[in-house]
Parts: structure tokens; C-alpha cells; sequence
């Protein structure tokens, strides 16, 4: 018996041989290891559960692949949720997957995400990474791009070809990308001596309507005189 299992876990010192005939055997009986069976055994768990707010937005789809890739080479199965923007719902998911036994998570938090939403987490030492949208005044990691740079970058990019007016469009005001991106536009335009209202802000939802209304309002009317700029309206 203890042949066997060590076979069906790939532990223990078998040869290839003995290795192979005993997996051979369970193919044939149609043989599935119990995951649950053997994470009450060993105490580990080899799903690793993600939440993310959508999967309609290309980048969070191919974020979805590159994980799946990444965690079958490794030997886990991801157990994904979506969200969809609410708060409530992404606290639920998170709970549901903990009482699945996820070995760890993987989390982009929401618009109006609480403080006290790992500590679920936190109290059970589940792994958890926060991506994309951090979590600020908590304890853990966080992988994503660093918001405050892409700003700068951005309006530096567009001062440097002459630009010396801009508006900054979208996103949600209060979340950490938002706040970063919006920062280093400000902190662009400073080192450039050019003032704040330089750049018109307007924070708004994610939805095509607040972009269609937007440009109808015209936010999007301030025109660079340094040169003549096919972006800017006339």
C-alpha cells in the first residue's frame, strides 16, 4: 500500500519501473487522486484561488492566462471569481475559497475594497498576493506597475513634444492607481515649471458613457499652442 501511494505522489524512493506499472494500473481503473483526502494528510493544498474584479477587460484576461500557465507548471490548480466591482461579493468570494482549502491567494482588490479585507488571510497564514490595485497599510505583497512613474513618464512624454497642456481622464479618484498616476502627472508638470492647472483631472466611472460624455463637454478642449498637434481640438 504504502508502494502505491508513493507512486500516486511521486515520493519516496521507487524505480521508474515500479513507478510507471502502478500508474499504468490506476489509469486503467480510472484512478483519481483525492486532493482533499491528501491536503487533510499533508496539510498542503495545491489550489491557489483568484479574485479579480473582471475578466471582460483584455489586460485582466490575459493576466488570467499567464497565471493558469504559471501555477500548472508548478503543480497547482487555480479556483478563479470574479468581483464585479463589489465590495461585498468580493469579501464572500474570498471566504468561500478559504472554506475550499486555497493553499493561497491571489487577489485585485475592487473599487472601495475595506481595510480588514485579508485579515481573513492574515488570522489563517494563507499566502496572499495583492495585484494590480494595492492595498496600502497592509501586510502583504504586492505585484503591479508603479503608478506614480507611468504618470510622470506619460506627461513627460507629451512635454517633451511640446505639449504644455493635458487632461488626465477616468479611473476611480480614491484608488491607489488613480491617486499614483494623477500624482506623477503633477509632479511632471512641476519639474517642467509649468502649474497644476496645466492638466485638467476629472475622475469618473469605468464605463463608456462617462468617456462619451466627457468628450462631448468638451474636457478634452485645451489645444497646445507651442505647435500645431492633430490631438488637440481647434
Amino acid at each position: 500500500m504504502a508502494t502505491v501511494s508513493y507512486a500516486m505522489s511521486d515520493s519516496g524512493r521507487l524505480s521508474k519501473e515500479t513507478r510507471k506499472r502502478i500508474l499504468d494500473v490506476a489509469e486503467e481503473m480510472g484512478y483519481i487522486r483525492d486532493g482533499n483526502a491528501s491536503r487533510l494528510r499533508t496539510g498542503h493544498s495545491a489550489l491557489i484561488g483568484v479574485i479579480l474584479n473582471t475578466v471582460k477587460n483584455p489586460f485582466f484576461s490575459e493576466l488570467v492566462a499567464s497565471l493558469e500557465m504559471a501555477a500548472y507548471d508548478g503543480g497547482y490548480l487555480t479556483l478563479l471569481a470574479t468581483a464585479q466591482n463589489d465590495p461585498v461579493r468580493q469579501k464572500k468570494l474570498l471566504h468561500s475559497m478559504i472554506s475550499q482549502g486555497v493553499g493561497a491567494m491571489i487577489i485585485s482588490p475592487v473599487h472601495g475594497t475595506s481595510n480588514d479585507l485579508l485579515a481573513a488571510t492574515a488570522r489563517r497564514k494563507i499566502p496572499t498576493v495583492v495585484c494590480v490595485r494595492d492595498l496600502p497599510n497592509q501586510e502583504r505583497v504586492f505585484v503591479g506597475a508603479d503608478e506614480m512613474k507611468s504618470g510622470y513618464l506619460a506627461a513627460s512624454h507629451l512635454i517633451k513634444n511640446g505639449h504644455r497642456s493635458m487632461t488626465f481622464l477616468g479611473g476611480y479618484g480614491s484608488t491607489s492607481t488613480w491617486t499614483g498616476r494623477k500624482d506623477g502627472i503633477l509632479r511632471a508638470l512641476g519639474e517642467a515649471g509649468l502649474p497644476s492647472e496645466n492638466c485638467q483631472i476629472r475622475a469618473g466611472t469605468l464605463l463608456a458613457d462617462f468617456a462619451y460624455e466627457t468628450m462631448r463637454w468638451g474636457l478634452l478642449g485645451v489645444s497646445c499652442a507651442a505647435h500645431d498637434c492633430r490631438l488637440c481640438p481647434k
